[in-house]
């Protein structure tokens, strides 16, 4: 087939798939049907003319009308038209093109005829009244008239008066050559007809849809194809038969060779493997990446391919592997050469490692992905301030630019500021449409609602709910209605790049099945290794593989679900069964993209205890310099946001990011320089207005590495960060309620071990005077938890005038006590002062009477409360002798105790 004719059929097909073609059908295609040629008509007219002096048609056909009068005319006309005619196989062909409109110069009914024989639905047109008032939006245009409605267009004046008489359809077919792609069949180069209706479109912009006309010749002068090319219409050459042989032999040679070259464009020849691959990488490259078996379905879907094995994404080897058939085989080394080199135009969208093509058992062409997909950037390091400073300086209001305005709208939503990115999803969905960029445009409609439904920040709660309900309820959502206003050609060749992003999201669903089904796998191979099978398999890769995918898939296309509990969710379950298989084996390593998986999904309790669950004390998690690097970059981005202006929400969301992160780093041993720079971002943490928040995060970095590691920090380090807390304690008029001291404790008992006596650090430290003397000067209730959290330890390690101070402190609140309700927590610190040595044995009896007053309430009540658990170990440090006399209110507490671990035993219970 001649490569242009090639080109303009693909032109061609794409406008029938999205319904944006037009054919103009001249008088050629009725030559079959046995009905006269026009210059048969003319000499007939021009037999009854007394010595006609011109051989114009239009003037032969104005004279006869002038001379027999309109009746005759058209009697005349009628005559020449046999009404048995039937349609003809051209008639069949063009109606298979599925044009949104015919129009046709002919004044027969074959067309009619041949709709109503295939029952398609097209309104005939033949006069202004007939378009102005047609219900359908397909119609058959008859714009010369017809002999029904006697308005044809034949005679010299008719064509004079064309304007006057068909304004309406005159302006109709003029804009067609601007919203359709137009093919003119049954016209010659000379046709009057054609040249009448191509002097219309002089003025045509070059942005207009192309126009193509079916000629039957082979060839055409160069005059000619610059006529043609001049007004905007490409000539389709129709290719000889030389063998004679055809499928259509019931049409005279010339229709044949028009009937074969529609054929050619409704039943486009096999395409070749390097052009669908060649089609695909364009298809793709509206997308960052794309996630592996999504590539793998669009591939299927262009090769009609059904075969199971035939193409299909390994996820173990992170590879896609094409079963070459056995034509594919024999191709010659040039052409794998060529194929090849458009697959790795494809590749640079796919995070594989590699596509073969495989032609015998492990055996394979490779086609190397030589594209590195980087997963940290702004998003993924957290990089709040980064993202804000965009925000703040971007000129998105007076840009037109819809790549800039869906960063704006993707980086509001990073922020949580939801309302501003669902407003501004909204609008550039608008804009990319507009531009005919129908993939972004649908990643646009699909982050507007998706990001009601991920985490809401308590403030927009309110909101959002009715919001989120909605979108939630609205299953025949906007982005099914976005999809069915695409054109066709995108739908039927993209529909799997985007079939996953639905109101169901489907994309995470699947990759969650997949990822739920591979963790149970993983779980199933542990009890067989622990039963004492051996077990081979490469399932770990696979998850590590689905989830890196996944996260590319999510983060590098800018899709609104990273606060989703899918996605979250997804990289929840493949941490948790990475981490758990790899602790079967020497080392359970820790990269990048697992620590990311851990940052986002877990609460930090529930990381903790799986960590300290899974890692045996003889194991730890081997971190790369890498991944260090990575979790450094998190922490200090997170903390310079904790730091700054931002929303709340954002803000408890970075702590609980950047605690997650210290996490990591507690379940790991490190180098000296490595401790060096983990301390130099505690110390910076002290610096925020959030420090509580943070500081158990901290305190637990510190015990983990002591008691799992026998990690030795400096205690000019330990001091630091010492000195940090007291400052920063000292700075608030209260004590914040989050901060139980803990930190502030094991800070003493470090730097203690570490010197073998911290009488230096309490030494003229006028922080620490200062903090006793804040203390003091608390509201009882404030003072108290001051005192739990944090005094009783100071007591244990201070000496000289700095314990005077605190026992002094200590007795002060105890007398204070007794002149407010003894309460439960005042006889805890009561217990507690008589065990530190502060109270005398008196002071201790009446504490004892104060409880026997609350236990015996409880009894006659039949209540408990939880304090009774720690009354009972308190109890427990004191002499029996010491007791004497209250053994029934220590067996009560007891009773007490007992009562409230069992109601806890009960509520566990399933």
């Amino acid at each position: 087939m001649d490569v242009t004719n090639k080109e303009h059929f693909k032109t061609i097909r794409k406008a029938i798939e999205n319904n944006k073609l037009a054919v103009f059908v001249g008088s050629a295609v009725s030559f079959d049907s046995n009905l006269p040629s026009w210059g048969e008509l003319i000499s007939l007219m021009k037999s009854a003319l007394e010595l006609p002096r011109t051989d114009d048609y239009l003037k032969i056909a104005e004279h006869y009308y002038l001379q027999y009068g309109r009746n005759t005319y058209y009697s005349k006309i009628n005559d020449f038209f046999p009404s048995e005619s039937k349609p003809n196989k051209l008639h069949e062909l063009l109606l298979s093109l599925k044009p949104q409109h015919i129009i046709t110069t002919n004044w027969d009914d074959l067309l009619e005829k041949s709709i109503n024989t295939n029952g398609d639905l097209y309104f005939t047109v033949a006069n202004d009244h007939e378009l102005a008032s047609s219900p359908s939006s397909q119609l058959l245009v008859k714009m010369h008239g017809d002999l029904t409605h006697r308005n044809i267009v034949f005679k010299e004046s008719d064509y004079l008066a064309y304007t006057d008489k068909f304004p309406l359809i005159e302006n109709f077919i003029k804009s067609l050559f601007s919203t359709h792609v137009v093919i003119f069949v049954g016209y010659s180069i000379s046709d009057y007809n054609l040249n009448q209706i191509l002097s219309w479109i002089r003025n045509r912009t070059q942005d207009a849809p192309p126009a193509f006309t079916i000629l039957t010749e082979s060839k055409i002068t160069l005059s000619e194809s610059n006529y043609l090319r001049e007004k905007g219409v490409y000539p389709l050459l129709c290719e000889e038969n030389t063998n004679n042989a055809t499928d259509y032999p019931e049409l005279s040679p010339k229709s044949c060779r028009v009937a074969e070259t529609i054929s050619k464009i409704i039943h486009p020849e096999p395409t070749e493997m390097l052009d669908i691959i060649g089609e695909i990488a364009i298809d793709i490259s509206s997308w960052e990446t794309i996630y592996p078996s999504v590539f793998v379905q669009l591939f299927k879907n262009r090769f009609n391919i059904t075969e199971i094995n035939k193409i299909y994404f390994d996820s173990s080897d992170n590879v896609i592997v094409y079963n070459l058939s056995e034509e594919e085989k024999g191709y010659n080394r040039d052409k794998i050469r060529k194929i090849r080199r458009q697959l790795l135009k494809i590749l640079q969208f796919i995070p594989v490692s590699e596509i073969r093509l495989s032609f015998e058992h492990r055996k394979y062409y490779r086609v190397r992905n030589v594209f590195k997909f980087e997963f940290v950037d702004e998003y993924t390091s957290f990089n709040f301030s980064k993202i804000s400073d965009r925000i703040s300086t971007a000129t998105v209001n007076s840009s037109d630019n819809q790549d800039m305005h869906f960063q704006n709208a993707y980086d509001n939503y990073f922020l949580k500021k939801l309302h501003i990115a669902r407003e501004a999803f909204t609008h550039v969905a608008n804009m990319y449409f507009s531009k005919s960029l129908f993939i972004k445009s649908l990643i646009s409609s699909f982050n507007k609602k998706q990001l009601c439904l991920g985490e809401i920040p308590w403030d927009l709660a309110g909101d959002f709910f009715e919001t989120s309900m909605e979108e939630q309820l609205s299953r025949n959502d906007n982005i099914s209605e976005l999809i069915e206003k695409f054109p066709k050609s995108i739908v039927n060749r993209q529909k799997s790049l985007f079939h996953g992003l639905d109101s169901n999201n489907s994309f995470l669903l699947e990759r969650f099945r997949n990822v739920a089904n591979l963790s149970r796998e993983i779980d199933d191979e542990i009890d067989s290794i622990n039963s004492g099978s051996m077990v081979f398999s490469n399932k770990l890769a696979s998850m590590y593989n689905q989830v890196r995918c996944t996260a590319m898939f999510i983060t590098k296309n800018r899709i609104t679900t990273l606060y989703s509990s899918d996605y979250k969710n997804i990289c929840k379950i493949a941490f948790e069964a990475i981490i758990k298989r790899q602790c079967l084996e020497n080392k359970v390593e820790l990269d990048v993209l697992l620590s990311y998986s851990a940052l986002i999904s877990f609460k930090e309790k529930d990381l903790v205890k799986f960590l300290s669950d899974k890692l045996n004390e003889d194991k730890s998690l081997e971190i790369s310099e890498d991944t260090i690097e990575y979790i450094f970059l998190v922490l200090d981005n997170l903390i310079q946001t904790i730091s700054s202006g931002g929303s709340f929400n954002l803000k408890e969301h970075c702590i609980k990011v950047w605690s997650n992160a210290l996490i990591l780093l507690s379940y790991a041993k490190h180098s000296e320089v490595t401790l060096k720079e983990i301390i130099k971002r505690l110390t910076v943490s002290f610096d925020t207005n959030r420090w509580f928040l943070l500081s158990e995060a901290v305190n637990r970095f510190l015990v983990f590495q002591v008691n799992r590691y026998g990690c030795s920090f400096s205690v000019a380090d330990l001091k630091l960060l010492f000195d940090k807390q007291v400052e920063k304690i000292n700075s608030n008029e209260n004590i914040p309620i989050q901060e139980r001291g803990r930190l502030f404790s094991n800070l003493l008992y470090l730097i203690r071990d570490n010197e073998n006596d911290a009488s230096d650090l309490f030494e003229g430290n006028k922080q620490l005077e200062r903090f006793i003397s804040n203390i003091t000067a608390m509201e009882f209730n404030e003072r108290l938890r001051a005192i739990n959290g944090f005094v009783f330890v100071i007591h244990s390690l201070a000496v000289g005038e700095l314990k005077k101070k605190v026992s002094e402190l200590l007795k002060t609140t105890f007398e204070d006590s007794k002149e407010a309700e003894f309460s439960e927590s005042s006889i805890m610190f009561g217990l507690d002062l008589y065990n530190v040595g502060v109270l005398s044995e008196t002071e201790l009896v009446f504490v004892i009477k104060q409880l026997k007053i609350k236990v015996d309430d409880h009894i006659q009540k039949g209540s408990t409360t939880s304090s009774y658990s720690v009354i009972k170990e308190q109890l427990g440090k004191i002499n029996k002798e010491q007791l004497k006399g209250f053994e029934e209110t220590v067996e009560r507490v007891n009773k007490l105790t007992d009562a409230m671990e069992n109601s806890f035993k009960r509520f566990n219970e399933p």
